[in-house]
């Protein structure tokens, strides 16, 4: 008995170890299990995701992620987008700040925006073609140049693509960098629209002027409007804040934009910039209305580069006002009014023209242009798709009395539009038709007239 009862003592003991044994393998298991999940975790964590969506933030973090991962939470879309609404100076049709493609960086902390538009024009023209894209008064042929020939353009170079960068600090106070193109440079080659950095208040690179009244015009197929639209865009260093609960918006800018001058081509001659231009523009409103006042100074140099050589100095500048009212909640008003003394540059009427200063033979000088102009536009809208836009604008210049007889005087330009803008399905998608018709009168006096008439098709993405 005793032996039986020593046998089965020694079971006991194996059995008890061979348990012991089994408990430490499911520990080793449940360990790799754990291994293996964090790994998941991990490789969920480094995926990016795209606009639509939200980085995935899993709740449990690796080691390897640190203490400084969970305590920063990654921005999403929304936090994104509401960060930029409000902060870009906009034309009636660039691409809205909610579109677009967003990537973000495996942690989270950095965003990218890839955007752009297709776009494709059909131009008419009862005159000679001069440019597919817009109408400019000043370009309306004169002389011999100004004969019937009905043709047409096709263009999709008025297309573009962008890209915002949002920086790892700041990006709900708007921290971010663009770079925007299409291909309306001269002879339809690419061109950059915007290349800029921007914070809360500060903006370096190249974008709207500050003087630009891009809020107080309508929207038109013309991509110059109905006319004394101010819309170039410099390298610029630029400074903008607000006050009176975001009521009143105020810019100040150092901006690089060189005059140009008028002259005949024996004249040996070149504008140079010295100092950059000091320009501004204050907003006032509320959801009822808006005005605006703008302005510029700058000191235009000519240099004579021939046998002679000297300089000259003159002092341009020139200002704004615009207004935009909401008359009902389906209709607007547009208007604006500016004067502009050696800087007429600054508008998009002469952007394919010399401007600013003016040869005078008799004192073998330059002289600052005087140009003035305004325009009144109205919007309606029928639906929530459909809406419409009636809009006529005017220009003119104070000829000198050197200047010969087909030199532009003044003109003007009235157009009417109708627009299909998709809010719902086809989101992002815009048609647009127009007819207009611009007159010049020269200093003459005699006067030239053209017809045109587009259809603008366009995806913003």
């Amino acid at each position: 008995m005793q032996d039986l009862q020593r046998v089965i003592e020694g079971q006991q003991k194996q059995l008890e170890v061979q348990q012991k044994q089994l408990d430490e393998q499911r520990q080793l298991l449940q360990k790799l299990q754990t291994q293996i999940e964090s790994l998941a975790d991990d490789a969920d964590r480094k995926e990016t995701t795209a606009a639509a969506g939200k980085p995935q933030t899993p709740e449990k973090e690796s080691d390897t992620q640190g203490v400084a991962a969970a305590t920063a939470p990654p921005p999403d879309k929304e936090t994104i987008l509401s960060a930029q609404t409000g902060r870009s100076i906009k034309a009636p049709l660039d691409i809205p700040d909610d579109t677009g493609l967003l990537v973000f960086s495996a942690a989270g902390s950095k965003a990218l925006r890839i955007y752009g538009s297709m776009r494709m024009r059909m131009v008419y023209d009862s005159n000679q073609t001069f440019h597919a894209f817009d109408l400019n008064i000043p370009d309306v042929p004169t002389g011999d140049d100004d004969f019937s020939d009905p043709n047409s353009t096709w263009t999709i170079f008025g297309s573009r693509l962008g890209m915002d960068v949002y920086l790892p600090t700041g990006i709900e106070r708007g921290v971010m960098g663009r770079v925007e193109a299409d291909w309306k440079g001269t002879s339809e080659k690419f061109r950059i629209r915007h290349l800029f950095v921007r914070g809360p208040h500060w903006l370096l690179g190249k974008s709207w002027t500050s003087i630009t009244n891009l809020h107080f015009l309508p929207k038109t197929v013309d991509g110059h409007f109905s006319g004394a639209a101010i819309g170039t865009r410099p390298p610029q260093i630029r400074y903008g804040t607000s006050a009176m609960d975001d009521r009143l918006k105020y810019q100040v800018s150092a901006e690089y934009q060189v005059p140009t001058l008028i002259k005949p081509d024996q004249v040996e001659a070149e504008a140079q910039l010295v100092v950059p231009a000091i320009v501004g523009r204050a907003e006032y409103g509320n959801e009822r209305m808006v005005v605006g006042l703008g302005g510029v100074v700058r000191q235009n140099k000519v240099q004579f580069t021939g046998d002679e050589k000297k300089s000259q100095d003159e002092l341009g500048y020139g200002a704004m006002f615009g207004a935009l009212v909401n008359v009902t909640g389906r209709d607007r008003i547009k208007l604006s009014f500016n004067r502009m003394v050696g800087t007429a540059g600054y508008k998009a009427d002469w952007s394919n023209k010399n401007i600013d200063l003016i040869y005078n033979p008799a004192t073998d000088e330059f002289e600052n242009t005087r140009v003035w102009g305004g325009l009144l536009g109205y919007e309606h809208d029928w639906s929530p798709s459909w809406s419409s836009t009636v809009s006529g604008g005017y220009i003119e210049v104070d000829n000198k009395s050197f200047e010969d007889d087909l030199a532009f005087s003044s003109g003007a330009k009235g157009l009417v539009s109708l627009w299909f803008t998709p809010v719902k399905k086809f989101r992002g998608v815009n048609v647009g038709a127009e007819v207009e018709y611009a007159q010049r009168n020269n200093k003459g006096p005699t006067d030239n007239s053209t017809t045109r008439g587009s259809l603008l098709m366009y995806y913003d993405f």
